[in-house]
C-alpha cells in the first residue's frame, strides 16, 4: 500500500515539474519572439482549449486498463493524452504571455 502512495506522490511532483517547465518556457519564448496579431492569440486560446478538452475527453479509462497498465493501447492511450494536452498548454500559455501587436 505504501508502495502506492510513493508512486502516486512521486506522479504528482514529476507533473508539477513539467508543467512549471512547460509555462517557464511558454514565458520565454513569448517574451522573446515577435509580438503577435491579437487575431493569432485568440485562435492560439482557442487551439489550446479544443485540445485540452479532446485529451481530457479521449482518455479511455477502464475499458482498456489492465493491473499492470503496460498493454501498448494503455501506453498509446497515456502518451495520447499527455501530448495533446501538453500541446493545448503550450498554446493557451504562449498566447497568455505573447506580446501583442494591433492588427
Amino acid at each position: 500500500m505504501a508502495d502506492a502512495w510513493l508512486k502516486v506522490l512521486q506522479t504528482q511532483v514529476v507533473s508539477l515539474l513539467v508543467a512549471v517547465f512547460v509555462f517557464a518556457a511558454a514565458w520565454v519564448i513569448a517574451t522573446k519572439a515577435d509580438p503577435i496579431p491579437v487575431k493569432w492569440q485568440t485562435n492560439l486560446q482557442a487551439i489550446g482549449a479544443f485540445l485540452v478538452f479532446w485529451g481530457v475527453y479521449a482518455k479511455v479509462g477502464w475499458g482498456v486498463q489492465t493491473f499492470d497498465g503496460n498493454t501498448p493501447p494503455e501506453v498509446f492511450n497515456e502518451w495520447f493524452f499527455r501530448v495533446i494536452t501538453g500541446l493545448g498548454t503550450v498554446c493557451i500559455a504562449y498566447a497568455t504571455f505573447a506580446r501583442v501587436k494591433a492588427g
